[in-house]
């Protein structure tokens, strides 16, 4: 078997992949209308008196187009490691660290991608009324 095979692969799974990320994020939902109410129906409840502030305000974070980038690029990379593994050496034997190392790397790309989410998009822990963010 050929390399251009693993590489044809390589972007069917890849195009896939970002076709399923893509209807399961959240702006997707949005516009599909499948969203759930609960976000909505919070901020209407907490700004209809006017008595909330922005420190009260639900807070909106918009990862999708980190994630779908990271998850792209993840997926990438371990599908084309896999599939050159399986088309090129076709014997398991020489394959199988190929696969193990794919799938070790795609373990610490996925750890890394998760933390820098976490580390970047981290939650307030302000309390909005003990904090003065909502007048009494």
């Amino acid at each position: 078997m050929e390399w251009y095979y693993a590489l044809i692969i390589d972007l069917s799974v890849s195009l896939l992949v970002v076709l399923a990320v893509w209807l399961i994020s959240k702006r997707v939902r949005f516009i599909l209308g499948t969203q759930p109410p609960t976000q909505s129906k919070m901020k209407r409840d907490l700004f209809a008196s006017g008595e909330g502030s922005i420190m009260a305000k639900p807070r909106k974070i918009f990862i999708d187009t980190f994630v779908f980038i990271a998850f792209f690029v993840l997926f990438d990379v371990a599908v084309f490691i896999l599939a050159t593994a399986f088309f090129i050496s076709g014997d398991i034997a020489v394959a199988g660290p190929l696969i193990g190392a794919a799938l070790i790397y795609t373990g610490i790309v996925l750890v890394t991608v998760l933390v820098a989410v976490k580390k970047k998009y981290a939650r307030d822990a302000i309390d909005p009324i003990s904090e003065g963010g909502i007048k009494q």
